[in-house]
């Protein structure tokens, strides 16, 4: 039972250092390396995790190299990119020019919204709207009595 406890123990150290550092057992520190070979030459388990931790890091390792000829491409693409002129400008008589127009418009905006629109303080237009919602919520907009 004590084996069996130790082996399990060990089995789970295996693994936890598998996670930690990877199927490249040079990278696991001293003791981890010693007690991980001594377990592979027994564990078929410890065996199985490590074949299937190498296959996972190499297929990460086929993602994570770059492609030279993707590489060559896109430094291609960038630099011919930074050597051809915009192809819309804008000089700074141009910008000054396009933000006086849009302040102006605001501007004029304003004035007329604030032209037409009725003072805030009559009352009777206040009173129309209550009235023409209140009639048109109770369905009595012909006569406009009150229930």
């Amino acid at each position: 039972m004590s084996d069996m406890n130790a082996e399990s123990r060990a089995l789970a150290r295996f693994t936890a250092a598998l996670d930690q550092y990877g199927p490249d057992m040079t990278r696991w520190p001293l003791a981890d390396r010693r007690d991980g070979l001594v377990l592979l030459r027994s564990n078929v388990t410890a065996q199985r995790e490590l074949a299937a931790a190498q296959s996972v890091g190499a297929t990460l390792g086929l993602l994570t190299e770059p492609d030279p000829a993707f590489e060559a491409r896109l430094r291609r693409n960038v630099f011919a990119a930074l050597a051809r002129p915009p192809a819309f400008t804008l000089s700074r008589w141009r910008i000054a020019t396009i933000s006086s127009l849009a302040l102006a418009a605001s501007l004029m905006v304003g004035f007329v919204t604030g032209v037409a629109l009725p003072d805030p303080d009559e009352s009777y237009l206040a009173d129309t709207m209550f009235r023409t919602v209140q009639m048109a919520d109770l369905g009595n907009a012909d006569t406009g009595d009150q229930p």
